[in-house]
């Protein structure tokens, strides 16, 4: 599967749909921030953690994407989870491959601008 700009954005904009599904469910006129119906709650929780380690597992395809990624891993509590150390290091490998890529990235653009 080719990954594009346009995964990393929809993989965001699915993390914050799931996340907002939980809040409003247990903000809900009625429910006024109470304990949810352990069902529901269990299900509004694991597609929020799904679509967060979907969202941080994806490769940052340039410096924007990992700085949205960290300010969610940071913002979230990610950090607290029980798949932070696999996400850190997924982190730190966008970091390393965007500092490595962009100097040939440039030289590529300059060869063929020429």
């Amino acid at each position: 599967m080719a990954i594009t700009r346009n995964e990393a954005n929809r993989l965001y904009s699915a993390w914050r749909y799931a996340s907002a599904a939980w809040q409003l469910a247990l903000h809900a006129p009625g429910n006024d921030g109470d304990d949810l119906p352990e069902e529901l709650e269990r299900q509004l929780c694991d597609a929020e953690h799904s679509a967060l380690l979907a969202f941080l597992r994806h490769p940052a395809s340039n410096l924007a994407e990992l700085s949205r990624k960290l300010q969610v891993f940071r913002d979230s509590g990610a950090c607290h989870i029980s798949e932070s150390s696999e996400i850190t290091a997924a982190l730190a490998k966008d970091a390393h491959q965007l500092a490595f890529r962009a100097p040939e990235e440039r030289r590529h653009r300059l060869a063929t601008a020429a």
